[in-house]
């Protein structure tokens, strides 16, 4: 989704009942950081979804608050487990690059929710 630099690409694979999902993007796509969140019945209310999530970050990256994120939200969503790797960067990126980058995500997260909801 979208054009270099700012191009970001999601692929996402069934396991079994469970949702691979790969982020990567930028001038130097990579990966910085892994979560895996776990669907379950909401402990407050059992007829609403919700999610744990536990992560993974390779220093320096900064990955990890975004797929986290994304995690919980794909989760409660899909009610499946995710894994998540990601990785986006662009060298000395400015505010507006992560506000491009972050609406291309945002897009192609879009389109991945469409693709994977008829197969929870």
């Amino acid at each position: 989704m979208g054009e270099k630099p700012y191009c970001i690409e999601i692929l996402g694979q069934n396991i079994g009942e469970d949702l691979y999902v790969c982020i990567a993007g930028g001038t130097k796509p990579h990966i910085g950081a892994v979560c895996l969140s776990q669907y379950h019945p909401s402990m407050k209310d059992p007829n609403k979804p919700s999610a744990s999530t536990s992560l993974l970050v390779i220093v320096p990256h900064k990955e990890g608050e975004i797929i986290t994120k994304i995690g919980d939200d794909l989760a409660r969503v899909l009610q499946k487990n995710i894994v998540i790797t990601g990785g986006i960067h662009i060298d000395q990126a400015s505010e507006q690059d992560i506000h491009i980058l972050l609406g291309n995500l945002d897009q192609a997260l879009t389109e991945l929710k469409a693709q994977f909801y008829c197969t929870k």
